[in-house]
């Protein structure tokens, strides 16, 4: 509350005389500290009532939409968008690269499961169509559900291998609107899917999904084909000891609250041999 001002307009002793000139002088004066307050009270209404009103449907400034997606980066993977439930890195080590270092926003000292990626060549008929994209063993597989009878096992065609694209796509949010080709968002998967802090795993397409890049295909054509569900991609994430070998051949370091190390025993690795390997981290 403002100090109350108990000065008179015009000090007068007990006796003074008080003319018009000092009465209208005092007039003056009373007009200009009433416009002065109802001044400073209009810009007190505006800060702390009007323009605060306008805010009231945002939260430290933020709409719920903002608010929810400030949350969600605080807490979230740093290489994947699953809030707080999981982390996921998709890792490669060979002899030359025998440790990897795992950042996580857990806090503490999580749960880790380690799991082998398995070639997904050795699931397929025929592979001589197929270009990895480091000249290494596929490991991911985006194609077409009417090509299973060509690439997969009877016993995998049943069983549908694979992850829908456009689930993919709203799992890693990819933002997308329908005239986004096909070979713009495979190339945004790849990115989101290897993005830093995982490495980049030996992938390739189908011929029909090369098809459909090289032809500029866009997601609204995809839709209008029943394509959206149709492409899906293949990996396989495998649970067991890594190269069939006792599981100490492979060790995980807490170096703190928000860091793991990763290592393998090179002695267990052959010159040019890779391991590709999924790790999750759960708190």
């Amino acid at each position: 509350m403002a100090e109350e001002n108990t000065q008179p307009y015009v000090k007068s002793k007990p006796g003074d005389l008080w003319t018009a000139e000092i009465w209208n002088d005092t007039q003056v004066k009373i007009k200009k500290d009433i416009e002065t307050k109802v001044k400073e009270l209009k810009v007190e209404i505006d800060k702390n009532g009007v323009n605060f009103a306008k805010n009231a449907d945002k939260f430290a400034g933020k709409t719920p939409e903002e608010f929810k997606n400030d949350i969600d980066q605080k807490y979230s993977s740093k290489t994947h968008d699953h809030a707080t439930k999981f982390a996921r890195y998709f890792l490669r080590f060979s002899k030359e690269k025998a440790y990897a270092f795992v950042a996580h926003d857990f806090n503490g000292f999580p749960q880790i499961d380690v799991l082998t990626l398995k070639d997904v060549t050795k699931r397929i008929k025929e592979i001589s169509d197929l270009v990895s994209s480091d000249g290494k063993k596929i490991k991911f597989l985006l194609y077409k559900k009417d090509e299973a009878e060509n690439y997969m096992e009877t016993s995998l065609r049943k069983g549908l291998m694979g992850i829908p694209l456009i689930d993919l796509l709203e799992e890693y949010r990819i933002n997308y609107v329908d005239s986004d080709t096909l070979g713009d968002l495979r190339e945004r998967l790849w990115e989101k899917l290897f993005a830093k802090g995982n490495d980049n795993i030996s992938h390739a397409s189908s011929p029909s999904v090369e098809n459909d890049c090289a032809k500029n295909e866009t997601i609204k054509t995809l839709k209008t084909r029943g394509d959206g569900q149709e492409i899906l991609l293949f990996y396989l994430p495998y649970r067991g000891n890594l190269f069939m070998k006792p599981s100490s051949s492979f060790s995980i370091y807490y170096i703190n609250y928000s860091s793991l190390r990763l290592n393998i025993d090179e002695n267990d690795l052959k010159e040019g041999e890779v391991v590709d390997v999924m790790i999750t981290i759960r708190p």
